[in-house]
């Protein structure tokens, strides 16, 4: 399953929901349904940074290991 089919299948299914409700009527139940969503927007959001902010710190600890005194351009470890 791709990212943006985990979006989709959490987003969409209460979107529809609040849509169809509301057609019927039944106000109690769209803003239950709308909660839901923005729930799951926010989860996914929250998720989304917090992986994109340990991927760039990752990235960042990486270049400087490779870059540091003691470590040639090739990451072997250069005798002294």
């Amino acid at each position: 399953m791709t990212p943006i089919m985990g979006l989709v299948v959490a987003l969409v299914p209460p979107l529809c929901s609040a849509g169809i409700l509301l057609y019927f009527g039944k106000r109690n139940f769209v803003w239950n349904a709308i909660l839901l969503f923005l729930t799951n927007a926010s989860a996914s959001i929250l998720a989304t940074s917090a992986m994109w902010y340990d991927s760039t710190i990752a990235g960042v600890v990486y270049i400087v290991w490779t870059t540091s005194e003691g470590v040639d351009d090739r990451n072997e470890v250069m005798s002294r």
